[in-house]
């Protein structure tokens, strides 16, 4: 009898601004930028709170604070 194994993926549950649900790996994200430290917060929607970098260069505008999103990421670890 042959076992296959199956790799356990744990993802984060985030919303952006307009309240839609968003799953991310964490595996995936490069980075965390907080939107409030450019001069003009015009370059991302009303109510970002945090932007994920993905590894793919993909960015997600997030409702969620950067500290909450770094929290989640070490719950899933």
């Amino acid at each position: 009898m042959k076992w296959k194994q199956l790799a356990a993926m744990a993802l984060v549950e985030l919303h952006t601004p307009t309240d839609q649900l968003i799953v991310i790996n964490p595996k995936e994200m490069s980075s965390l930028i907080d939107p409030r430290q450019f001069e003009s917060s015009r370059h991302f929607i009303e109510g970002t709170r945090c932007v994920v970098v993905m590894s793919n260069g993909r960015l997600n505008a997030t409702s969620e604070p950067c500290e909450a999103v770094e929290k989640l990421i070490r719950e899933t670890n």
